[in-house]
């Protein structure tokens, strides 16, 4: 089976849709993985939500704007100036279309009730496993101390969430350079793959303007960097990586809490 992974599509219908086609994507057939974060920036939350649930064959990782968003919608009072910087008002805007001129606790409140909405929070998961392959959305669990970080060693085994929920909002690009590696190879989104590969590689992917990224995948013989930085206007996409396995991975599940209810 094809395991088609992607992640980071930020609200980028038509370049997920892309870089789906160049892989040859499946719809009967493979199974896609989204490793977080399909919404805010970009215009299409929506329209990625719906195609993401969709698939006959789907899994879906739990990133840390999906974790800001479901948090807003339950208490939509708490919204900060962060979050319209990370691109919630073009999230809620594709949600609520028919409420411009509310304010954003109003839409908040209406997009609480999507029904697909609440249903991809309650079937996303941390990670998932197989023979030689993690795939999460920033990194495994681990401690931090001062600016120092260290993989939890039984991180399998957590029998707390909070770990699991500290490490996809994690710096993967510090831990990369740490060697906090896991015992088998690791696939995120979250972090700029051009940041990774400039880190790790020495590769030069980014003008200090910003205007022009290399956003291909990044990979070597510890990680697989798949954040093409969707909404870049030079360069950005979504990357589709394709994985091989007749196994059923392991996965690592989110207790449901309050605010999945």
């Amino acid at each position: 089976m094809r395991y088609v992974f992607i992640s980071d599509v930020h609200g980028q219908y038509d370049k997920m849709l892309d870089a789906l086609s160049r892989v040859d994507f499946d719809l009967q057939k493979d199974t896609l993985v989204n490793v977080g974060d399909p919404f805010d920036r970009g215009p299409d939350s929506k329209k990625v939500l719906d195609f993401l649930m969709s698939c006959p064959n789907h899994i879906l990782i739990w990133g840390n704007h999906d974790a800001r968003l479901n948090q807003l919608l339950h208490t939509p009072w708490d919204i900060v100036a962060a979050d319209f910087a990370n691109g919630i008002t073009a999230t809620l805007d594709s949600f609520v279309p028919e409420m411009v001129g509310y304010s954003t606790t109003d839409k908040l409140y209406k997009a609480s009730i999507n029904r697909q909405l609440q249903q991809y929070f309650r079937e996303c998961v941390w990670a998932i496993e197989f023979k030689d392959l993690i795939a999460t959305h920033a990194w495994v669990p681990y401690t931090k101390w001062m600016s120092k970080y260290t993989i939890i060693e039984d991180w399998r085994n957590l029998a707390a969430q909070g770990p699991w929920f500290d490490c996809s909002w994690g710096n993967s690009r510090a831990l990369a350079i740490q060697n906090q590696w896991p015992d088998k190879k690791l696939l995120i989104g979250h972090w700029w793959a051009w940041d990774l590969a400039e880190a790790l590689g020495g590769e030069k992917r980014f003008d200090n303007k910003k205007e022009w990224v290399n956003a291909d995948i990044f990979e070597n013989e510890h990680l697989i960097a798949i954040d093409g930085c969707s909404n870049y206007l030079k360069g950005g996409k979504v990357n589709a990586y394709v994985y091989e396995s007749d196994e059923e991975p392991i996965t690592y599940p989110r207790r449901e809490t309050l605010l999945d209810k």
